[in-house]
């Protein structure tokens, strides 16, 4: 049997030796090596541990705002959240969203913008969150002298874009949200007549053949 070329493995093998030679590149391995004799591993086990919760749970969060497109299982968004989170940590500029977006669209055959606008709100829960920790933070917490200049600039600065942010998160939310309601609206409509047919097909099939004849004359008849 002739074996043939992979083009496509062999392009990937190649594409991850030289993402793992640019990271590497940049690692002092003495000090690396120094680092790992004094850690507590233990500590390690936890934040991987946690680490892979918060992917799992992200894939949950994830999973409701894809429910209108399609009731998509954890097996397939848990996956593709991992892969675009490995990407990010590679590729610039977070465009590990994009590989996300992809890896799920062409594995439950989505539409990609779709699937990319959930990853819109997505952020913008993200970002909001942290917003309102960061709010809570500065204006609860007492921050050391040195500190102080700092936090009431930043205040101040929070305080002036506070409305422009919300407003900014409620016209993107709303404006994504009535576009996949739209979107749902137009398939509903179209699968409607198909609805219908089978289902007066389905109750012309189970009248007898008198019902069938009675019918047919008391419709000609008008």
């Amino acid at each position: 049997m002739k074996r043939t070329f992979d083009v496509k493995f062999w392009l990937g093998i190649g594409i991850s030796v030289f993402f793992m030679a640019m990271l590497f590149r940049k690692i002092d391995f003495h000090q690396l090596g120094a680092a790992l004799r004094i850690v507590d591993y233990r500590y390690i086990a936890l934040a991987v541990a946690f680490t892979f919760m918060s992917y799992f749970l992200r894939a949950v969060r994830w999973r409701y705002l894809l429910i209108s497109e399609k009731d998509i299982p954890l097996s397939s968004l848990y996956p593709a959240t991992i892969i675009g989170y490995m990407a990010n940590n590679i590729l610039p500029a977070r465009l590990g969203e994009f590989v996300r977006a992809y890896v799920l669209a062409r594995r439950e055959g989505l539409d990609t913008p779709a699937v990319f606008a959930s990853l819109v709100i997505d952020r913008l829960f993200d970002g909001s969150t942290v917003l309102l920790i960061l709010l809570a933070t500065l204006f609860t917490l007492q921050l050391p002298g040195n500190m102080a200049d700092a936090g009431t600039a930043l205040r101040v600065v929070l305080d002036e874009l506070d409305d422009h942010t919300l407003a900014t998160f409620r016209s993107i939310t709303i404006s994504t949200m009535l576009k996949l309601m739209a979107r749902k609206s137009r398939e509903s409509t179209m699968r409607a007549p198909k609805v219908s047919g089978r289902v007066a097909s389905r109750r012309w099939r189970g009248h007898t053949p008198e019902r069938k004849s009675a019918l047919f004359r008391a419709k000609g008849g008008h």
